[in-house]
């Protein structure tokens, strides 16, 4: 008896949640899609066959009748192999994950609650896990090898697109993409994909965890040497963060890391065996000074680090390996002279509270039902196909060139982790540097960094704790998703750490926005005294959320540009951008020692609702330091 025909199998149904400073109604759509293939017998159409269900959840907004389209975001992690519960539960959707944060885990099973920083605020969500992750299987019969590849994978998860948007009537709706590392890749594939296939032009990609050429970071065969350069800050970093860098802010040492980058330490590698030994012996000693470890380990390394061995070793007198995704993360090691680590103590993390969240919430909140396993990240995609790049490293910078060339509208954002060792910011800055693009189109490229490493290893403690790390990065893209210009009142980021934090002045791009996390940042570059509790002074484990602008156009004087509230995001500012705006007696309170642990727990505006929220500032750099 043959199988039966596959069917869509989709659930509906009604929430709210608080965020913006508002009620959301919206209703939720959970359950499997079928892909269809059509088919043709000696070139004569011969329907259409069913060839893969793929799961799918989607979050719409009410709206009144006759109200304009609202913009949709298709969201997406990465792996390969990967689910898209990360985005969902840990970011992006209305409800998110709380296990904790590095050094302070919490005991399983962790907890589910609201998310007030949920994109759905401005944006409908649909969130998609490509086949043979989450719910999502080839169908009876099928093989499911096709998927497993850059081109299959592309065109599935277009398709999926396509149907979502066809069959909801949101042709006229604006667009977007958000993709987390190798979804980072397969957004950008998508926007040039969608294009030519379909002619469907987005309005904006945000790249979380950015690869666009796994050359950059040594995933292909035979790691040429400028993925060891970039991966060199990312481990100063990382090395700073675990107390390797006594005395310096993490300002100083990037900088530092960034100088060797650009010149000397290409040139040392390119040299070979033709690099006398004296030469030799200190680049070994810069290598190791700025990254941790002993020179003579990088000299067994031929001064070429690698990113797993460097895990297992800069810790290695602890008994210690640090995270892969989050290396703020540490685990005991499996053995005292491994030569990598067993396992990813920052996967490890979440792992378990993100599936104990999903599993409940599925079943119990949307009422979609399954016997399946829900792949969290899935093996069986391996081995995954990149033939259409054989010879050559796997990149899609010429597809998002392309596509940026194509549509002058196409914004695209990209958040960076200091301390995310799979997928170095340093790669990433200088993949985009390389773009094919006229100078203008690099001013619709928005570059955020974060001190942490990925965003969705990073949940709060409690549904009131401030949200020091993942919560910028959501509240970032819900300014940049609210369409708010790149000059006018985007947000920046919040600066929490045990040790004086301070953002790098470092950027890319002359005339494209980055955005600084530290208030110490803002008052060196005009020329005060860090922080705001006296002279020399530093935060120190106080989470705050502030930005200034540098007005370029009023001859470099800083000002207070907006205080905004989270609540009113979604709504552009009324006065030109650079217009001098009068501000409330209440900013006076800046200036105040508990200014920052009062931003956060509330005791500040309001946006007319009557619900408090953090206030935000912005500042704008105006130079690079290393250009």
């Amino acid at each position: 008896m043959p199988p039966a025909v596959p069917q869509d199998s989709m659930v509906a149904s009604r929430h709210e949640v608080q965020a913006g400073g508002r009620t959301l109604h919206y209703t939720a759509t959970t359950g499997r899609i079928v892909l269809r293939e059509e088919t043709y017998e000696d070139d004569v159409f011969a329907g259409v066959k069913p060839k893969a269900q793929v799961s799918v959840t989607s979050y719409v907004l009410d709206q009144p009748t006759g109200a304009p389209s609202r913009p949709v975001t298709f969201a997406f992690n990465g792996g390969p192999g990967s689910s898209s519960v990360w985005l969902h539960l840990g970011l992006l959707g209305p409800r998110r994950v709380l296990a904790g944060d590095a050094g302070a885990l919490t005991a399983p099973p962790g907890a589910l609650v609201d998310n007030a920083e949920t994109l759905l605020t401005v944006s409908d969500l649909v969130f998609i896990d490509p086949v043979s992750t989450g719910y999502s299987r080839a169908v009876e019969g099928e093989k499911s090898k096709g998927y497993h590849g850059y081109a299959g994978d592309v065109e599935s998860v277009a398709e999926v697109i396509r149907l979502w948007i066809t069959r909801n009537n949101r042709w006229l709706s604006p667009k977007f993409l958000a993709g987390e590392s190798y979804g980072t890749l397969r957004a950008a594939a998508l926007s040039d994909h969608l294009q030519s296939r379909y002619s469907m032009y987005l309005n904006g990609l945000i790249l979380i965890s950015s690869v666009l050429d796994l050359g950059s970071i040594g995933l292909s065969d035979g790691a040429e040497d400028h993925a060891y350069v970039n991966f060199l800050p990312t481990y100063a970093a990382i090395a700073w963060y675990h107390g390797k860098h006594d005395g310096r802010t993490l300002n100083d040492v990037l900088a530092d890391a960034e100088s060797y980058c650009e010149r000397d330490y290409p040139w040392a590698l390119s040299r070979g065996n033709r690099l006398p030994p004296a030469q030799l012996a200190e680049h070994c000693a810069r290598v190791g000074a700025l990254i941790g470890v002993d020179p003579d380990w990088v000299r067994g390394a031929d001064l070429r680090v690698e990113h797993l061995r460097f895990f297992a070793e800069l810790l290695r007198d602890q008994g210690l390996v640090v995270g892969r995704l989050d290396s703020r993360f540490t685990g005991p090691a499996g053995a005292g002279n491994a030569e990598r680590p067993d396992a990813d103590p920052s996967h490890d993390a979440v792992a378990g509270p993100f599936a104990a969240a999903f599993n409940h919430y599925v079943r119990d909140e949307l009422g979609y039902e399954s016997d399946l396993h829900y792949e969290q990240i899935s093996s069986r995609v391996h081995p995954w196909s990149f033939q259409e790049f054989e010879g050559r490293a796997v990149s899609v910078a010429d597809r998002l060139s392309r596509a940026m060339r194509q549509n002058p509208h196409l914004r695209i954002q990209v958040s960076y982790g200091w301390f995310d060792g799979a997928t170095p910011y340093y790669a990433a800055r200088q993949v985009l540097a390389q773009l094919r693009v006229p100078a203008e189109a690099m001013q619709r490229v928005e570059h955020r960094y974060y001190d942490a490493g990925r965003a969705w290893p990073s949940p709060q403690t409690s549904p009131t704790s401030s949200p020091a790390r993942a919560g910028p990065l959501r509240i970032d893209v819900l300014a940049f998703r609210a369409g708010l210009p790149p000059t006018g009142p985007v947000l920046a980021l919040a600066a929490s750490d045990r040790r004086a934090w301070s953002g790098p002045a470092t950027t890319e791009h002359d005339g494209s926005n980055h955005w600084y996390s530290s208030c110490r940042d803002f008052d060196q570059h005009r020329g005060g005294q860090p922080g705001h509790q006296g002279a020399g002074e530093q935060h120190r484990s106080r989470p705050h959320t502030e930005t200034f602008q540098h007005d370029a156009s009023a001859g470099g004087a800083e000002h207070v540009q907006e205080i905004y509230p989270v609540g009113v995001l979604a709504q552009p500012p009324q006065h030109r951008v650079g217009q001098r705006v009068a501000q409330p007696e209440e900013s006076a309170d800046r200036a105040h020692p508990d200014h920052h642990a009062q931003c956060l727990t509330g005791h500040s505006w309001q946006d007319g609702t009557g619900i408090a929220h953090p206030h935000l500032y912005q500042h704008r750099r105006g130079r690079p330091h290393s250009q």
